[in-house]
């Protein structure tokens, strides 16, 4: 019987990582677990959880682009810094698209945690402000991205 309790805390720390340096360059879980994680920290990974949504994000990046283009309007996604993007990305592939039953306060409250871990206050409140947006709307929201017929990938998977 498998007595380890995952922390999906420090699986989405990962996953940030994870998608950040994937936008530079591929680079294999594998490698990025040995290259910059102490065996300790991987101890706690919840991996099914962190294949779902790594592969759920770079398969739905369109969509996502466009529901967080439609609610931070004063920025233009395409513009902006990766670091400052992937906690709304995170939140908001969980809130749209992920099959957990996670409560809508511990998405938006964990993607504002990654926003303060990895970058600032503004960016912590434009997380805030978009994932609530994104969650009074969000069957709308999928229901509009479903139809998208542009679908351009920006980030992770350019071609």
């Amino acid at each position: 019987m498998n007595n380890i309790k995952y922390s999906r805390r420090k699986t989405r720390r990962f996953l940030f990582q994870r998608l950040y340096a994937n936008h530079f360059g591929h680079l294999w879980r594998q490698e990025l677990e040995e290259t910059f994680f102490r065996p300790d920290f991987l101890e706690w990974m919840d991996y099914d959880y962190l294949d779902e949504m790594y592969a759920g994000i770079i398969e739905k990046e369109p969509e996502i682009v466009y529901s967080v283009s439609k609610y931070a309007k004063k920025f233009d996604v395409k513009r902006m810094k990766v670091e400052q993007l992937l906690p709304i990305f995170i939140g908001t592939y969980e809130i749209m698209y992920s099959r957990d039953e996670i409560p809508a306060k511990v998405i938006v409250n964990e993607a504002v945690e990654l926003a303060k871990l990895f970058t600032d206050d503004a960016t912590r409140k434009l997380t805030n402000g978009v994932l609530n947006s994104i969650l009074e709307n969000h069957l709308d929201l999928v229901e509009e991205a479903s139809k998208l017929e542009e679908h351009k990938n920006y980030f992770f998977t350019k071609k």
